[in-house]
């Protein structure tokens, strides 16, 4: 039948009520068939329905049959409209039935118990096409009109059974069934809690349940790494093949409030009911900590005074709490007292183990200094210096001091006037009695320059600039030649000039004059070479050329003259001739060119010969005589044994090759042919004597190749081919010669074969009253093979799988010989059961395990025990054991076959641990880290008298700390060292050579042996650089050694510990970089 209908249904299933543990199959709701194109094709012939009975209701469905050889199939509306489908039978007698539910707010149990799901239904009992019911109701229409997002089924039923299938078609609708859009995250559900150990989300879309691993996910965040585990979806796990919403184990729980994100890996698999992969994506959420309030302050009384003090509370989590605060030493507790100004950080921790981290803000009285530096050159003394106090206790006195610290008659205001350039101090004390000491530096005027060469030879594209530094704003500039004359440029950029000397004039707001002079250089020259090639091989083009640059601005470019105008430093593919390459620099200056020629290598010829292979030694040589090409040759031959020579010696008759390679690298290859001398390469062929006492023995001499043999000399005085009628311990020799005359000789003499007899090597009885006792015989003398003849049945030198009884064995050679015979008579001993028993090593290495096998049934005593460490045959314990596998096999008296038993004897690892150091707002902090060995839980013995697995708020000094498990097995200790951590960077120093504050001296940097210091002046051009600082900043110059004027300048100090001397590790300390400006005063 023809049905039109429009809708797009989504595989998101959701069952609503009690479910059976069955597997849903395309024949249930719950394993409907995704739909994802507008056509579909079924070929396959369902019967019966599946394993969910009754889904639908024959009542308030108008499919009045219900179920009747079904098939489910699965929609999702991606765009808003009409949506139509078309049924097409392939064979027009079969008759199909169908009703469509809505899914969108139910799930696949609710269809049998609401009727308002089923939107349309077709039941018509009449085969061939049929139409729609033709009765009022949106339930009859022939399209749909859905909304995106709309999930729906379709039932599709058949009164018989039909092997010939149908057609879907949606190529009528307006709405899409289209999904190429990949699956992701989409929520998080919410509030997530601090202590909470599992996360639920949300996909975009429902997503296959088989496709959706653990390892597909990654949660990031304060107090991870985190591990997932058991992701599950509610329909997964009832059975179902799809699912929107899953649940996720989290291990540790999370413990700390801040931003997280769950991530889908790249690669996860997963993926939606249309195929469409989920990408690599993040979803970042909020997870809600502790929440803490300052409830207390008390600011420092003096200048640099320490007794500042806080008191904070922490909430919303499970009491008692703890705190932590980041001080030096370390303070527990809601209150921490002896603070200096600063900021402050604590951690609160409840019971639940979550934490949230703030800080409190100490205020501390200060001095703001300001001083205003000498307006021209050293004669004049117009600077001043002016001190602030802020937070002190009015009234203050005041003091200054030069820089020698003596003091300065009559200035005792807070204001100093008519200084010189220098360094001055003054000593404030407010009412309280507190005191502080500030010293402010007062500089000259000063100017530097930047120049930028010209870009190349005879250009005039130079440029320079200056910075004026000190004196009175603002500047006025005057450029001038090396006459003095002005060259028309009065700013601080000199632009566009060439190569020479060039003079600047400053003159500062206050008519003080500075004069410098700047030098403009230029490039050298661009210059091209060619210092490599290579010939040109006969009636080819492989010669090479390389080309290289000197001058200029590298990097080079290159242009070959060639065909192809290569553009490489090396040219290839060359034909003879001669070649150029152009080279330009960087900024395009040049070209400068070079040229080569390359010659055409002569072409080789070779010529050969052989000396062939001589009777039976492989003595063959071949030798080449090659002319030509360019000396010296190589050689090589395919020889049984490499040659390089042009003479390969040694060889076997056969064909070789040579390759002959020249100093330019052209090759000829040359074969040659090998042939052989023949010696008589004759074969004895021995008839041996076949039974004792006969003369039956006959020799033969053939040649299998190589020339045939032409004469033959017997011992017996025969010369024929073949002799006969040999008796035993007879010997017998001959002589044989080929066409050449080349001789062979044998000899051999005949053995009388002794009479057949037999052994039995082996009679084991059966044991434990199973068929399972064998016979061995061993035959000897006679010729074999033999042939072995068993009563009552049996054909081999050995029977297996025998029942006790009497067993007869004839044995026969080959030439049928007189036979030899065996009896043997298998007694049947009962079977014998064992068991084992084990205790493990405690401790890595030690030998305390124990095994123990016992004897439970069958045999007979005594018993004997054989096990695989080489104990006593006697014993059944033993102790005293080391970790591995002990295998014991028992026998009985009557040797019974061995019953075997294993035990496995294990040992826990070695206790293994690693320390990671770091500092943190200038305190050390250690974490025992990668524990591993032994049997938790750890204990930890710090030699600070801690026992936890961290410790922080440390000096700088070295810290062990030693770790045993529960059962007390050899420990493991480490050491590490915390550096000082707290590092004090001076803003100014003097290097004028009086001996005082000469050196920019750093606290505490020397400890950092692997940091990173450099120091720039406002161009950005590094003045100093040093790896490690045991030797001090002087104020100078890295290249040229030359004093730097005074001015501001810059250091980034990289901070880098090594946290063992002795390994390759290293590990940066918290603080990072370190950034600042520091001024030199002379």
């Amino acid at each position: 039948m023809v049905l039109r209908f429009l809708f797009f249904i989504s595989f998101f299933l959701l069952i609503g009520g009690p479910s059976r543990a069955q597997v849903p199959t395309s024949q249930d709701c719950l394993g409907a068939i995704a739909i994802c194109q507008n056509t579909f094709t079924e070929s396959n012939a369902y019967s019966g329905t599946g394993n969910y009975l009754n889904e639908i209701d024959t009542v308030s469905s108008c499919l009045k049959s219900g179920e009747k050889n079904d098939v489910w199939y699965t929609f999702s509306v991606q765009t808003s409209g009409s949506l139509c489908f078309t049924i097409t039978p392939n064979l027009a007698s079969d008759d199909y039935d169908w009703a469509v539910f809505d899914l969108t707010n139910n799930g696949c149990a609710d269809i049998a118990t609401t009727p308002s799901m089923e939107v349309s239904c077709n039941y018509a009992p009449n085969p061939g096409a049929t139409g729609p019911n033709g009765l009022g109701g949106p339930q009859n229409e022939v399209c749909i009109s859905v909304t995106a997002g709309d999930i729906y089924v379709i039932n599709v039923s058949q009164f018989s059974p039909s092997p010939n299938g149908y057609a879907l078609d949606f190529s009528a609708s307006t709405a899409s069934i289209f999904d190429n859009t990949a699956p992701a995250v989409q929520s998080v559900a919410t509030p997530v809690l601090c202590g909470q150990s599992t996360l639920t989300f949300t996909f975009s879309e429902n997503v296959l349940c088989n496709t959706v691993q653990d390892g597909d996910f990654l949660l990031s965040g304060p107090g991870g790494p985190y591990t997932l585990s058991g992701v599950v979806g509610a329909a997964c796990s009832s059975g179902g093949t799809q699912e929107v919403t899953f649940s996720i184990n989290v291990s540790p729980a999370i413990n700390s409030g801040g931003s997280f994100n769950l991530c889908l890996l790249a690669g996860s698999g997963i993926t939606d009911l249309c195929g469409n992969t989920a990408p690599n994506t993040c979803l970042p959420f909020t997870v809600t900590g502790l929440t803490t309030s300052v409830l207390s302050i008390i600011d420092v009384s003096c200048f640099n005074g320490s007794d500042g003090s806080a008191t904070v509370e922490a909430s919303g989590g499970t009491s008692p709490y703890t705190y932590v605060w980041a001080t030096l030493p370390v303070q527990t507790g809601a209150t921490v007292t002896g603070l200096s100004g600063g900021i402050y950080t604590y951690t609160a921790t409840d019971a639940t183990g979550c934490s949230g981290t703030s800080t409190v803000t100490i205020v501390a009285p200060t001095i703001i200094p300001q001083g205003f530096d000498v307006s021209c050159d050293s004669a004049s003394c117009d600077g001043s210096a002016s001190v602030t106090p802020v937070l002190g206790t009015p009234a203050y006195t005041y003091q200054w001091y030069d820089i020698d610290m003596n003091p300065i008659v009559g200035e005792t205001n807070d204001n100093i006037s008519n200084l010189c350039a220098g360094a001055y101090s003054v000593v404030t004390q407010d009412a309280a009695g507190c005191v502080d000491t500030t010293t402010i530096v007062l500089q000259l005027p000063a100017i530097s320059f930047g120049i930028n060469a010209t870009s190349c030879i005879g250009s005039c594209d130079g440029d320079a600039f200056v910075t004026a530094i000190g004196g009175v704003a603002p500047y006025t500039y005057e450029w001038q030649n090396p006459l003095g004359v002005p060259i028309g440029q009065n700013d601080s950029t000199l632009d566009s000039v060439c190569t020479g000397m060039y003079y600047l004039q400053v003159t500062t707001g206050n008519a003080c004059v500075l004069v410098d002079s700047v030098m403009v250089t230029e490039p050298v020259s661009v210059s091209a070479l060619i210092p490599v090639s290579t010939l040109a091989c006969d009636g080819t083009c492989d010669g090479t050329a390389t080309g290289s640059g000197s001058g200029g601005n590298p990097p080079y470019t290159f242009l070959w003259n060639d065909l192809d105008a290569q553009t490489t430093s090396t040219a290839t593919g060359l034909c003879a001739g001669i070649y150029t390459v152009f080279v330009t620099d960087a900024k395009g200056c040049g070209p400068d060119s070079a040229s080569i020629t390359i010659a055409l290598n002569p072409p080789m010829t070779s010529t050969t010969s052989t000396i062939n292979q001589d009777c039976d030694s492989v003595n063959g040589s071949a030798t080449v005589v090659v002319s030509g090409g360019t000396t010296p040759y190589s050689y090589s031959w395919d020889s049984p044994t490499p040659s390089s020579t042009a003479t390969a010696t040694g060889l076997p008759a056969g064909n070789y090759t040579v390759v002959v390679t020249d100093s330019a690298g052209c090759t000829d290859t040359s074969s040659v042919t090998i042939g052989f001398i023949v010696i008589a390469n004759a074969v004895l062929v021995i008839t041996p004597i076949s039974c004792n006492g006969e003369c039956d023995g006959e020799l033969s001499a053939t040649y299998p190749n190589g020339d045939p043999l032409t004469s033959y000399n017997w011992s017996t005085k025969e010369t024929s081919q073949q002799i006969g009628n040999l008796c035993p311990d007879s010997t017998y020799s001959v002589t044989v010669y080929d066409s050449l005359n080349c001789p062979a000789t044998f000899t051999t003499t005949f053995i009388n074969p002794d009479d057949i007899t037999s052994t039995i090597v082996n009679n084991d009885e059966t044991s434990c009253n199973s068929n399972d006792g064998s016979i061995t015989v061993t035959a000897a003398g006679g010729t074999t093979p033999y042939t072995y003849t068993w009563s009552p049945s049996g054909s081999g030198s050995s029977e297996s799988n025998l029942a006790d009884g009497t067993y007869q064995i004839v044995i026969e050679d080959a030439n049928g010989c007189p036979p030899d015979t065996q009896t043997v008579v298998l007694v049947d001993p009962p079977p014998i059961v064992i068991s084992i028993s084990s205790t493990d090593v405690i401790c890595n290495g030690d030998t305390d395990g124990t095994v123990t096998v016992f004897v439970n049934s069958g045999g007979a005593t005594p018993y004997t025990y054989n096990w695989s460490n080489g104990a006593g045959t006697s014993v059944t314990a033993q102790t005293g054991l080391s970790a591995g596998t002990y295998t014991v096999g028992v026998t009985d008296v009557n040797n019974c076959p061995e019953t075997f038993a294993t035990a496995i004897v294990t040992e826990p690892d070695a206790i293994d641990i690693s320390l990671v150091q770091t500092c943190i707002n200038g305190l050390g902090y250690i974490t025992v880290s990668d524990n591993d060995g032994g049997t938790k839980p750890y204990s930890y013995f710090w030699n600070t008298g801690a026992t936890t697995s961290a410790i922080g708020g440390l000096d700088p000094g070295s810290y062990s700390v030693t770790v045993t498990d529960v059962n007390n097995c050899p420990p493991d200790d480490e050491t590490v060292i915390i550096p000082p951590c707290d590092i004090s960077i001076p803003n100014a120093f003097t290097p004028n050579g009086n001996g005082t504050n000469d050196d920019w001296q750093i606290e505490n940097l020397i400890f950092f042996v692997d940091c990173r210091v450099r120091v720039y002046n406002r161009w950005g051009d590094v003045v100093f650089k040093s790896k490690g600082y045991e030797t001090p900043w002087d104020g100078r110059e890295r290249i040229t050694n030359a004093a730097l004027p005074p001015a501001v300048y810059y250091y980034v100090i990289e901070l880098k510990v090594d946290d063992n001397p002795d390994d390759d590790h290293e590990q940066f300390v918290a603080q990072g970089v370190l950034y600042g400006s520091v001024t030199i005063v002379k």
